[in-house]
């Protein structure tokens, strides 16, 4: 089997070039386009429709659709010193049954992997897949993921490839999503807040960007691509990655209402009310970090060479959300997830408009989380079990992840009353307002095991 390199990658030099001909993109970098779509297949079964027609059909689209991580790397200089933009963007993933539906066994082995979703509900404190969205609750054999910029472009792409593979598949749900940008032109979620930062980096060139952009000496998101990728045993020179895909529902005017009354309890008013959002997420909306300082304005760029070193919560309090799934202590380091989430629904009211509560949306939105890792068990599951789910982590008694967390909010949550101050504070639980509607863990295979496929 091929050596997983422990080193961040230089793409330039011809030997990585090699290597990220046969990966598929999206893993060591997003795919940077700001529409999805996502068409969730179950193969229909033999022998009425053989299995090597459908190893052909998903051969074919791997020759012709798929992104490689060379080509994403082209074409993204390509659109940095010439403004031309990629083509449309394409990744074909697997689910342990899906393996199984096409025979193969050489598929990857991995805990979380081989049991699927459904399976860690009890673990994860999901909802029963029962109360899932349509679609998810079939037994799913594979994803298509395609982006671009251009909508319609992009949706007759997705037409194409539906009934491309429509006659081996059932189309069990097609989701898309959208990116959002503030007027800063920074990502945002739902709720405002800036999104898609502190990312593992595993190329030379981002993290040469990085540096420049506001340093790595405090946080350095510098990381060994032995955290994303991992041999593929279907293809002995090969390489993939294992995905984790959850749809989460946001009820955005609960949460906006209920940082209204965290701030009431804490007593903040006029401009310091919005800290008590930055309470939450661990940054204000521009993404200025809360432990920096007392209020929003660190946005030319984002920071995020920064840890929690010299705080004791009195600034950004230990249940903070940002700092409960990044310590920044060097715990964080073989835990990180390569994350790449985009947003879902439509609003009428942008975010970054001061939407009135009326306006704000209460459900049919949210975000399509998506993260690659080397290990669902150690990384994915790991995070939310042992770190957002966790009462007593990072300290004991601090409480679960108020934006992320699922299970019951117990101890009650304690908040800085004044920044700084780790001994003044307040009682004051928040809700849960995302509500997981359905998923699934993938793998994303070779390129030289799907098109040799059949």
């Amino acid at each position: 089997m091929a050596t997983v390199p422990t080193h961040p990658i230089d793409p330039t030099l011809p030997a990585s070039q090699t290597m990220l001909a046969g990966l598929q993109g999206n893993i060591l970098k997003g795919h940077g386009r700001e529409r999805t779509v996502h068409i969730l297949l179950q193969f229909l079964p033999a022998p009425a429709t053989p299995v090597a027609t459908v190893k052909a059909v998903i051969k074919n689209f791997a020759l012709t659709s798929i992104t490689s991580a060379k080509k994403q790397f082209q074409e993204n200089e390509d659109f940095n010193h010439f403004g031309i933009p990629g083509t449309i963007f394409g990744n074909f993933l697997l689910t342990k049954s899906g393996y199984a539906a096409l025979g193969i066994a050489a598929a990857p082995a991995e805990p979380a992997f081989d049991a699927g979703m459904k399976a860690a509900q009890g673990r994860l404190l999901d909802p029963e897949s029962k109360f899932w969205d349509d679609g998810y609750k079939d037994v799913i054999h594979a994803m298509v993921i395609l982006a671009d910029d251009d909508e319609t472009l992009l949706h007759h792409r997705a037409r194409d490839v539906m009934d491309q593979f429509r006659p081996v598949a059932k189309i069990l749900a097609v989701e898309k999503g959208e990116a959002m940008v503030n007027k800063n032109n920074d990502h945002i979620e739902h709720n405002n807040y800036i999104d898609g930062r502190s990312q593992p980096m595993f190329l030379t060139t981002d993290i040469q960007k990085e540096a420049a952009r506001g340093g790595t000496n405090l946080w350095d998101p510098t990381s060994s691509p032995a955290i994303v990728l991992v041999a593929d045993p279907g293809n002995p020179t090969g390489f993939g990655s294992f995905f984790v895909f959850r749809k989460l529902e946001q009820n955005v005017r609960g949460f906006k209402t209920q940082e209204k009354n965290l701030a009431d309890s804490l007593g903040l008013i006029s401009n310091d009310a919005e800290r008590a959002g930055a309470l939450v997420v661990g940054r204000f909306e521009d993404g200025t970090p809360v432990t920096l300082q007392e209020g929003d304005g660190m946005h030319k760029p984002v920071p995020n060479n920064f840890n929690y070193a010299s705080d004791a919560g009195g600034r950004c309090p230990f249940i903070g959300h940002v700092r409960k799934v990044n310590p920044r202590d060097g715990s964080e380091r073989t835990r990180l997830l390569a994350r790449r989430g985009i947003t879902y629904g439509h609003r009428a009211v942008h975010p970054s408009d001061n939407p009135t509560f009326e306006q704000m949306p209460t459900g049919d939105v949210g975000l399509l989380f998506m993260c690659f890792q080397a290990n669902i068990t150690n990384q994915f599951e790991f995070v939310m079990l042992a770190w957002a789910n966790n009462k007593n982590f990072p300290v004991p008694n601090s409480g679960i992840d108020p934006v992320i967390g699922q299970g019951p909010s117990v101890p009650p949550q304690h908040w800085p009353k004044e920044w700084g101050d780790a001994a003044k504070t307040g009682s004051f639980d928040f809700s849960h307002f995302v509500t997981m509607k359905g998923g699934e863990y993938f793998f994303a295979p070779s390129l030289g095991f799907l098109t040799t496929l059949a």
